[in-house]
């Protein structure tokens, strides 16, 4: 099944913490986000790889900076953690203000 499948079949308020690695195309990483954000712990964490908006391995643009951007000001979300990394595919760690 797919993450959102996967994540759908826990119940809310399940995880100290999720972290999201799957597609990367914008429409994917917000459903993913969707889902996610109900089913971490009112204290917990979402991680997300490759926030970034363009993939240089891939040459393509890449949609997770920009879901992970309005899930922060939409739904109050906050950077706790921010991963560097040589080819700009960083790791970011969120949790809910």
């Amino acid at each position: 099944m797919d993450s959102v499948q996967c994540l759908s079949s826990f119940p809310d308020n399940y995880f100290d913490w999720i972290y999201i690695d799957a597609n990367h195309y914008y429409e994917y990483v917000k459903k993913d986000l969707e889902v996610a954000k109900v089913k971490v712990k009112e204290n917990g964490y979402i991680v997300c790889n490759d926030y970034t908006s363009w993939s240089v391995s891939g040459v393509t643009k890449c949609g997770v900076a920009k879901a992970v951007n309005e899930l922060c000001l939409e739904d109050n979300w906050k950077f706790i953690f921010f991963a560097l990394q040589g080819n700009m595919y960083y790791d970011v760690a969120l949790q809910k203000i």
